[in-house]
């Protein structure tokens, strides 16, 4: 999936009109089409080469439960699909500029989405402070759809530019005629100074608090379910599958260091108990063993064992392969 940028612009001749922000951009914008071409050159006289038409597509705006905007998936006419999509409850895509949000960003890199009205631009040259951009990847433009005319039939030309798609429909011919490049860069320096003498409200600070808050409990809420489920014999099985089907590559790559099967099936790892209780492991199999204090037990590097009790129960201690050759771990 792509990362993309959206910049949607009004135009009255060529100039841009009034400056909204990404998500008031798509929301006048929510119900609309989008003609995706993946070439888009900067000719240097005022006008844009565009090409390689790639279907159409729709903004759909994400929200929080508590109402503030999250993002925007970007969906395929055809399918219904999910193109691209941006989210600050996922991975380290972030608002640029809340609340005066101008681009929606991926992760931590200067790619993301930007909307100026009736156009979407794919970028992923960004400066870091959002002001410009060096390439278009792709231009998105918004599809306007003309009522047709009470007892006409379509023309020659009518039914040509529906076979040709919309390489010579009058919204693609107007873009033409104008420079994308300069316009999505004037737009940026008008949010620019739009950021620049705006005074963060008590409300603007404490959704930006919530923000975090909301990620970083879905964060942990993940990270619970990822160590709950690794504790459990489900996962300790697929580990010792694993290792399992590692022993017949271990032992093509000793044979051929080695010479004999014996280094192989010789690996082993030691677990010492140097504590004064009974030290209990477990094992793939969710059976138990049990190490008196001041024992050790040796175990092959593909025997998989497991903390049985206390508060790493279910984690692993060794083994997987011949990485535990000759390891030895103390429990005290």
């Amino acid at each position: 999936m792509k990362s993309v940028i959206i910049i949607a612009s009004i135009f009255a001749g060529s100039q841009l009109m009034a400056q909204d922000n990404f998500y008031q951009a798509a929301e006048k914008n929510k119900d609309a089409v989008y003609h995706k071409f993946s070439t888009v050159i900067e000719k240097g006289d005022g006008t844009t080469g565009l090409d390689h038409y790639e279907g159409d597509f729709k903004i759909n705006l994400t929200k929080l439960e508590s109402g503030q905007y999250s993002g925007f998936e970007l969906i395929e006419v055809e399918d219904g699909s999910v193109d691209s999509k941006a989210n600050i409850m996922e991975g380290k895509d972030r608002q640029f500029g809340y609340p005066n949000t101008t681009i929606m960003m991926f992760n931590s890199r200067y790619d993301g989405f930007m909307i100026v009205g009736n156009l979407l631009y794919e970028i992923t040259t960004f400066d870091k402070e959002g002001t410009t951009f060096t390439t278009i990847d792709n231009i998105y433009i918004k599809k306007e759809d003309k009522p047709a005319e009470d007892g006409k039939k379509k023309g020659l030309k009518a039914k040509m530019q529906a076979k040709m798609g919309p390489y010579f429909s009058e919204e693609v011919k107007a873009v033409k005629k104008t420079d994308v490049f300069k316009i999505g860069k004037d737009y940026l320096a008008k949010m620019k100074a739009l950021r620049d003498g705006y005074a963060m409200s008590s409300k603007d600070q404490a959704d930006l608090a919530l923000f975090e808050k909301m990620r970083q409990d879905e964060k942990d809420e993940i990270n619970a379910y990822n160590e709950a489920y690794k504790r459990k014999p489900e996962y300790h099985r697929i580990l010792q599958n694993n290792a399992n089907a590692q022993v017949g590559k271990d032992r093509e790559n000793f044979k051929r260091l080695h010479g004999t099967d014996k280094d192989v099936d010789n690996c082993k790892y030691i677990i010492k108990n140097e504590s004064s209780k009974t030290f209990t492991y477990a094992i793939s199999t969710e059976e138990t063993g049990t190490i008196p204090p001041g024992g050790q037990q040796e175990f092959s590097c593909y025997y998989i064992t497991f903390f049985a009790e206390g508060e790493h129960k279910g984690k692993v201690i060794r083994g997987g392969g011949q990485g535990a050759r000759d390891a030895v771990f103390i429990y005290k």
